[in-house]
């Protein structure tokens, strides 16, 4: 579909890559310092400082959070998805 989603300082950025050699921003979500993210659906997972954040991608452009799993005291370092399970890892 020609998107990048990448974890920032910031929080998430959604780029457009459908040319390589210029590829520009079209949407963020600012959440923070981000570690992480994995793409399922229309769903974008993003672990970083103090937890788990769920957006709705289906409108890149525009992310919409959906959910947050906290993590007290702990940063996520990543997050994976096998089958229909999340793992998460966490450092406190």
């Amino acid at each position: 579909n020609n998107i990048a989603y990448l974890a920032t300082d910031d929080g998430l950025v959604t780029l457009n890559v459908a040319n390589p050699k210029a590829p520009f921003k079209i949407g963020a979500y600012p959440l923070g310092w981000t570690d992480s993210v994995v793409v399922s659906g229309n769903y974008a997972y993003v672990s970083g400082e103090g937890g788990l954040s769920i957006l709705n991608i289906a409108n890149p452009a525009q992310p919409v959070k959906v959910g947050f799993y906290a993590t007290p005291d702990d940063y996520v370092r990543g997050f994976t998805i096998v089958g229909s399970s999340g793992y998460l890892a966490v450092q406190d």
